[in-house]
């Protein structure tokens, strides 16, 4: 028995393991892995809100400082001319002090050098105490004055703060036109709002761009980066223009709106407009680059952004032109593309540049004429016949298929603008999209460059439609990703829980 092979060994030396045991291991490593990479996921997203909540309480303290010091010298200005008002009484007073001692000493001899000292103590006490009285008053004053700027958004308290009095009067400006009247109203609307901003507070940086109706640079008000558009007036149409542009922004308050700040209005050399600033640039870089910069939709791995992500910007925009559309009276903003998107910090679209934008009158047929950029303008407005909002929803068609597609509008033409509008005009020309994409986007990017305007839907309807087929393409591009990739083996493994397949397919998607 001792020379007999040994049946407990295989003949490789070793013990093998079961498949079951090999599987369930090959599960928990998946699920290690799984684990790993969620942790790692929420960590970043718990550090990056974190870092903003930072960011956001020194913001807020900064402010609430800058309140009190402001209601601490506004409360030491009262108390100086006060006290300037009560050494003029007080001089009225000591003055009448020597009559009363004459008069003590007329009649009563010795005595009244006491007398007349002891009441002029009196007043003098009086006086004391009624300075202490008007000061703790003012104290008050301010400490309610800086809780109540505390309590306002920061842009609006730092102009409220400062006081919009010291800048000259609007008419002692020469506007083109005679348009003082119409410029001191929005003044007076403009200090009553608390958006009015003196010049000298503006510090002008780098010049961020230039166009036919002006620059825009980057500056520094109030201690905040902001984006300075130095509008060019020299006629009252280009006046009417930037008024225009002025009453729209003040407003508008809504997500998709590049924020308005506030406005400088000191004569025609100096027409400014305070927004908040773009740290992402414009749509149009966004999408090709410039200056020898690479598109911001190439991500950091090289490729191409998803098109569900780019499609996303693009229900921002619709968002904001929603917006602008359920206004009362709608608000037409005349000039949708790229260049005048904005990305925020965040990477989320802002429209902007509203100095072509109009409120839409009671009757439309008094809305007439070109306005607006070749590529993205709508073919009644080629033609100067009659439009309304759904001119805007022509060129948010133009502009989503400039976003699906990557590639300036009608580029495969080879065409002009001016022969581009032509078409356009003739309706022998529309942009067109990959065959490929579902078909709910299709329809509707066909349906928003629809020849007849009232076809076109609206833009509460475009922005149900797109958020449709986001979640159809977002759902399309999980099950392509899926297939072979590391989240479908975890998808197919019992030892991974529900909760972190949801966070891994947004990690991989």
């Amino acid at each position: 028995m001792e020379g007999g092979p040994r049946q407990s060994e295989p003949a490789g030396g070793g013990q093998q393991l079961p498949k079951s045991t090999l599987a369930k291991l090959e599960d928990l490593e998946l699920a290690l892995d799984a684990a790993a990479r969620v942790n790692k996921h929420l960590n970043a997203e718990a550090a990056a809100l974190v870092s903003e909540l930072r960011r956001a309480q020194r913001e807020r303290d900064a402010w609430q400082r800058h309140a009190q010091q402001l209601a601490r010298a506004l409360a030491a200005e009262r108390r100086r001319k006060a006290g300037g008002g009560a050494s003029v009484s007080s001089g009225g007073g000591e003055q009448q002090v020597p009559q009363a001692q004459q008069q003590d000493g007329d009649g009563g001899g010795g005595g009244s050098g006491g007398e007349g000292g002891t009441s002029k103590q009196q007043q003098q006490q009086g006086r004391q105490r009624r300075q202490a009285e008007a000061e703790a008053e003012l104290d008050a004053a301010g400490e309610a004055e800086a809780r109540a700027l505390a309590e306002l958004p920061p842009e609006m308290a730092a102009a409220a703060a400062h006081g919009a009095a010291a800048d000259p009067p609007p008419s002692a400006f020469e506007w083109p036109g005679g348009a003082d009247g119409r410029v001191s109203a929005l003044v007076a609307k403009g200090r009553a709002a608390g958006w009015i901003v003196a010049p000298g507070d503006v510090q002008l940086g780098a010049l961020l761009g230039a166009g036919a109706f002006g620059e825009t640079h980057r500056g520094r008000w109030r201690g905040a980066d902001v984006a300075v558009k130095k509008v060019r007036v020299a006629s009252e149409s280009e006046l009417v223009n930037f008024l225009r542009e002025v009453e729209c922004l003040a407003a508008l308050r809504h997500p998709g709106v590049v924020p308005f700040l506030g406005a400088v209005l000191q004569g025609s050399g100096r027409c400014w407009l305070l927004a908040e600033y773009m740290p992402g640039g414009n749509m149009a870089s966004y999408l090709h680059g410039g200056k020898g910069a690479a598109p911001a939709l190439i991500g950091p791995d090289g490729h191409r952004r998803p098109l569900a992500e780019r499609l996303e910007r693009a229900s921002e925009v619709a968002a904001a032109l929603a917006a602008l559309e359920a206004c009362a009276p709608p608000v037409l903003h005349r000039d949708v593309k790229p260049s005048n998107v904005f990305v925020d910090g965040a990477g989320r679209a802002r429209l902007g540049d509203f100095g072509l934008a109009r409120l839409a009158p009671a009757s439309a047929a008094t809305l007439t004429g070109e306005t607006g950029t070749y590529l993205y303008m709508a073919p009644e407005m080629i033609r100067h016949e009659v439009y309304d909002a759904k001119a805007d929803v022509w060129s948010f068609g133009v502009l989503l298929a400039e976003i699906i597609t990557t590639q300036i509008p009608y580029v495969h033409t080879y065409l002009t603008p001016v022969q581009i509008a032509m078409a356009v005009a003739d309706e022998t020309l529309q942009p067109v999209l990959p065959s490929s994409l579902p078909a709910s986007l299709l329809a509707l990017a066909h349906a928003c460059c629809d020849f007849d305007p009232g076809m076109r839907p609206s833009f509460a309807v475009v922005c149900e439609e797109l958020a449709a087929a986001i979640e159809e393409v977002k759902a399309a591009d999980a099950a392509a990703a899926a297939r072979g990739s590391l989240l479908g083996r975890l998808q197919a493994s019992a030892a991974v829980p529900s909760s972190w397949l949801s966070v891994l397919s947004q990690i991989t998607s």
